[in-house]
């Protein structure tokens, strides 16, 4: 079965904070929103975002009706929230079979991608990352944090940039079982 596959790093929903934390957003957060909210974003998300927060509850009807959306485009579809934020949408094939590969793909992925717009877009990525990332510290960063707090010496004293070009998923080869770590979930 092929299917759309959204993956997003985190939390799950529903282990953060009240709406009350709003007041504590990370300015790196307050920026990717007020940038988002400057793109025009579809009427959902941008309620959603205007306070800066996103609450269980605003997640919820974000998914329902991200899922509402993928069933009224074609009732054989499904989706499927994870744990890590993501979700899965399927199955493609129906659209192989009556349109061929490609033009199938197209036709998936165009349902996807306006459902996920008009509905999900940067909403579940903010709703982990502002509990996960509460500072808003860059993956660089937290990577280089966590491996100074296990004593691993790599990209001991580069800067931000320097250590992400060290760090670099094709060419950088963690030597422990902590560097691992480290680089699957540094905000942990």
């Amino acid at each position: 079965m092929l299917t759309a596959v959204i993956g997003l790093v985190g939390c799950a929903p529903g282990d953060g904070a009240s709406a009350e934390s709003a007041r504590a957003v990370s300015d790196v957060h307050r920026a990717a929103i007020e940038e988002y909210l400057d793109g025009a974003p579809e009427e959902l998300p941008r309620s959603i975002l205007e306070d800066s927060w996103v609450t269980d509850a605003e997640l919820h009807e974000a998914q329902e009706g991200f899922s509402g959306c993928i069933k009224a485009a074609d009732s054989r579809l499904e989706a499927k929230f994870r744990d890590d934020g993501g979700y899965d949408v399927g199955p493609a094939e129906i659209f192989h079979k009556e349109l061929g590969q490609e033009a199938g793909d197209q036709r998936f992925d165009a349902i996807v991608e306006t459902c996920d717009e008009q509905y999900l877009s940067i909403v579940p990525w903010l709703y982990l990352e502002m509990r996960s990332n509460p500072e808003g510290v860059s993956w660089e960063i937290a990577v280089q944090q966590c491996f100074a707090a296990n004593g691993i010496p790599d990209g001991e004293g580069l800067s931000e940039e320097e250590f992400g070009e060290l760090i670099d998923p094709d060419t950088y080869k963690p030597a422990s079982d902590e560097a691992v770590a480290c680089l699957t979930d540094p905000y942990t």
